[in-house]
């Protein structure tokens, strides 16, 4: 801000800082240095130098622009990364015979077979959960994407009940799903959240796939004890349910050993008294003291349902809902699903936070911040060391903001998300577009130094012998990403964005600092004759 205020200074307030730039093109003889110029060149250039400080204005005003679009553009982790292949999960009620399981895979089989772009695929069949592994032709070898063949597909699977039909698309790096872990206590509650959260997540458009990722339990009995009827019958709950451990799924009493071999020998109640409830209430135990006593005289009996796995994070129990992301940036995702959760009430003790891939992407995107900044600081040093000046290599670094606000309007108008791959071609541009301003400002100081000339004529004459070295290294470097950024192959996503970055921040410094850089240099270097002349008047006026 003080170097910005300390250059429009002068250009706003002197009139006659740099008037009539056309009289230093002139030499005792008359010569006209602007004949030397290339014509269109020379309209450009002599216009930039009368308007320096429009030229100024508008490069912040470009910044700032870039910087108000870049607060438009979505963040995501690395893309979508298409593979040529994807996943059916085929989920079936808890209990589902291997049969039945069978029969749901087989009709899905069925469906998958009639796409003309599946090469093959592999069935995996379990009791609950099963799973389709489907391989297509390669990209250049079929016309649909692996999210249109899916969507493809759904309709004609949505309806196989009782089963629950997802797709999952195989990334090299991460998932393309957004994740909500849920975290409490009682599992009974945690599903009750679930269903409320995604009920609100199927609102959003563009999810598809919602599911939560919670294995029903199976059915059970629980056996609770009464502390005190246990207490008066000088029984404890632990000598309750060793005994009927030690009853219904039996002990290891010993080893049988036979010919170097050891059998596992189980003591247990036999089969027929141990089929049914009323065996299990009528059970007996013993106390302390060796007196027996019925189960049903010191429990209560409840049927329930167990859970089948419990899943921990942070030693916390939680459960996930996730759906695909189809093309929905992460970071937009996020916001989207905050939004709809915000009036959604949670008891003590419970809350629910987005996993996945979402903290890699504010761990990255902090870190790659971080690494922008130290570029541009070695940057820095390197040019403070070759030309010898603090303030010299400001003027070289005023490329990287405009460099940014090209790489910006391209993502905009490309990709529409900032990702990693992005976030390496910012850093990439840090070290590449000061190469143009180095060119312009050693040229500038050969000019006034060897050849004593002032600094509106070494400005003009550098952008003249500098234009043609400028534009070949830019074209020669952007022809060169071309390839890279409008690559459609496989993986592509990871690393267009950085080619397509490259290129836009290229262009616009390009562009903008044959221009920008002299109407700031002179800019700058017109500040102390401003201060000279402010401190003379007040010196006249004492």
């Amino acid at each position: 801000s003080l170097v910005t205020a300390l250059t429009l200074v002068p250009l706003v307030s002197s009139k006659k800082a740099f008037a009539d730039p056309m009289k230093d093109m002139t030499d005792d003889k008359g010569k006209d240095w602007a004949a030397m110029v290339y014509p269109y060149e020379q309209r450009f250039l002599f216009w930039a130098v009368r308007h320096s400080g429009t030229i100024v204005i508008f490069a912040i005003v470009f910044f700032l622009g870039s910087m108000f679009f870049a607060s438009q553009i979505p963040s995501d982790y690395l893309g979508s990364t298409e593979q040529n292949k994807f996943t059916i999960f085929i989920e079936m009620p808890t209990g589902t015979k291997l049969d039945v399981s069978n029969e749901v895979v087989q009709k899905v089989e069925a469906v998958v077979k009639e796409v003309p772009e599946v090469k093959t695929l592999t069935s995996r069949v379990e009791a609950w959960s099963s799973k389709i592994y489907v391989e297509l032709l390669p990209s250049t070898a079929r016309k649909r994407s692996v999210s249109e063949i899916i969507e493809a597909i759904r309709p004609q699977t949505s309806r196989m009940d009782p089963a629950f039909i997802y797709f999952e698309q195989e990334e090299q790096v991460g998932t393309k799903e957004i994740t909500v872990e849920v975290f409490g206590y009682d599992y009974k509650t945690l599903r009750q959240l679930a269903i409320g959260i995604t009920n609100r997540m199927e609102t959003i458009a563009g999810l598809t796939d919602l599911k939560i990722r919670m294995r029903e339990g199976r059915p059970e009995m629980r056996i609770l004890v009464n502390k005190g009827t246990a207490s008066s019958f000088d029984v404890s709950t632990q000598s309750v349910a060793d005994q009927v451990h030690a009853s219904m799924r039996g002990l290891r009493a010993t080893l049988y050993r036979e010919e170097g071999k050891e059998v596992e020998t189980i003591t247990r109640l036999q089969e027929k008294y141990r089929k049914t409830f009323r065996d299990l209430y009528k059970m007996l135990i013993s106390n302390s003291e060796g007196s027996p006593l019925l189960l049903e005289q010191v429990a209560n009996f409840r049927f329930d349902l167990g859970p089948s796995e419990i899943w921990r994070k942070n030693r916390e129990r939680m459960i996930q809902v996730s759906g695909n992301l189809g093309k929905i940036p992460l970071s937009r995702a996020v916001d989207m699903v905050h939004e709809k959760l915000e009036d959604l009430e949670f008891p003590e003790d419970y809350f629910y936070r987005i996993g996945g891939d979402y903290d890699k992407l504010i761990r990255s995107q902090k870190e790659m911040r971080l690494v922008i900044l130290m570029v541009v600081f070695l940057v820095y040093l390197v040019l403070a060391s070759l030309f010898e000046s603090f303030w010299q290599p400001i003027l070289i670094m005023i490329a990287v903001p405009l460099a940014v606000g090209g790489a910006v309007l391209i993502l905009y108008a490309g990709p529409r998300t900032i990702g990693v791959g992005a976030l390496l071609g910012f850093m990439r541009l840090a070290g590449i577009v000061v190469n143009h301003s180095i060119m312009l400002m050693d040229r500038i100081n050969y000019y006034k130094r060897e050849r004593g000339m002032g600094d509106i004529r070494a400005v003009i004459l550098s952008n003249k012998d500098r234009l043609r070295p400028i534009l070949l290294t830019t074209s020669t470097t952007i022809l060169g990403l071309v390839p890279m950024a409008f690559d459609r192959g496989e993986g592509a996503n990871l690393w267009s964005p950085l080619a397509l970055t490259v290129i836009g921040g290229l262009m616009s410094s390009m562009i903008l600092t044959l221009a920008f850089t002299p109407s700031f240099y002179l800019s700058f270097v017109g500040i102390p004759k401003f201060l000279k002349r402010v401190a003379t008047q007040k010196t006249h006026a004492k």
